[in-house]
């Protein structure tokens, strides 16, 4: 057994990353890359990940980039962003030992590890309950909607709901028109993909920032400020995109999405209370989506939805039918999970959080 733990700059620059996106290839995302260390860097109470690497007869069983979130004073939680990666090979005993090391390394102020692998089934000699509970707060929902963008065009359309394929025939039909903007980091400049004819301003993210205002206000939750928006796309480059659509003068519905591997994912959505029955946000979808095909990508992802077993008590429940109008298919993971170090401590934060849940309402 061998057990070794990288800086985030050794993982950057010893070409680790390049090793393990082939051996996990399909496993492997952008959100154990160094490139999203940068954009995870916004957080107050994230520190600069490592990256833990497992062999077992000199063979990479099990490897992952950890981020430490503090909760008081020298106590933290470690997690595991869409990780850890796990070989087909993993064992339970495996993971025991990759956890146990992982914990150790942080000096005894670990009170948990968070996991919540890119995998639909655990490797077939693990079981993870021997090592695992359920965790008790996820970030990644369990289940999400992807389309096969690896199609032509009009197969793409033709595998959506009629009411989705409508929605951006209407669209064009009505003349939405939109445009795709990345950040040149070596310029340091917002670049327009193409050319869509509009006038872009300067500083896009203004305009997404003024939608996404009206957004939360409307729909009563709470979402980022500019800031977290334009350090997560200057951090991106060319691998984030911002889309916006306007109609008649007036920008109706922008998009923060991400190109990872294989897979475009749209991540954020806003949309204003005006012109509605000109569908923006579906032009905003089916250009992200021709985007994300034109640069390589071969699946589309539209990064969560409900759970059915929740209904409407699922945060997601809202715009799950709007997502799932565009097709595809559900991709189902294995769940977020968590290693137990201080189950005391544990415990005490636990309660203390159910307090004041209770006490804010």
């Amino acid at each position: 057994m061998e057990f070794t733990v990288y800086s985030y700059k050794e993982a950057k620059v010893s070409g680790l990353e390049q090793e393990l996106r082939v051996l996990f290839k399909g496993q492997y995302s952008h959100w154990q890359s160094s490139l999203w260390a940068d954009v995870q860097s916004v957080h107050q109470d994230a520190q600069w990940p490592s990256l833990y690497v497992y062999k077992r007869g000199g063979n990479i069983v099990i490897a992952g980039m950890g981020y430490k979130r503090v909760l008081r004073g020298e106590l933290h939680w470690l997690y595991f962003s869409r990780g850890p990666l796990l070989s087909a090979e993993a064992t339970t005993e495996d993971l025991r030992i990759f956890m146990s090391e992982v914990v150790d390394h942080q000096g005894g102020t670990c009170v948990w590890v968070r996991i919540d692998p890119l995998l639909q089934t655990w490797p077939k000699g693990l079981d993870h309950k021997e090592v695992l509970r359920v965790a008790h707060k996820e970030f990644h929902p369990v289940s999400t909607q992807v389309v096969n963008i690896s199609l032509t065009k009009e197969e793409i359309l033709a595998q959506m709901k009629p009411k989705g394929r409508y929605n951006i025939r209407l669209a064009e039909k009505k003349g939405v028109r939109t445009c795709i903007v990345y950040w040149d980091r070596q310029g340091s400049q917002w670049i327009e993909v193409g050319e869509s004819g509009l006038t872009v301003p300067e500083h896009p993210l203004d305009i997404y920032d003024h939608i996404n205002m009206q957004t939360t206000a409307r729909d009563g939750f709470a979402g980022h400020d500019k800031a977290y928006y334009e350090h997560m796309l200057h951090s991106l480059g060319e691998q984030g995109y911002l889309v916006l659509a306007q109609y008649e003068g007036r920008w109706l519905a922008g998009a923060v999405c991400v190109l990872g591997e294989t897979t475009g994912y749209y991540y954020y959505g806003a949309s204003t209370d005006t012109d509605r029955k000109v569908m923006a946000p579906y032009a905003v979808q089916w250009a992200s989506m021709m985007y994300a095909k034109q640069k390589s990508m071969t699946v589309y992802d539209f990064l969560g939805i409900a759970e059915e077993s929740k209904g409407d008590k699922d945060p997601l429940w809202g715009v799950t039918s709007f997502k799932k109008k565009f097709g595809g298919e559900v991709y189902s993971t294995v769940g977020t999970w968590e290693y137990v170090a201080h189950p005391l401590w544990y415990k005490a934060i636990k309660v203390r959080k159910w307090l004041q849940r209770i006490t804010s309402h």
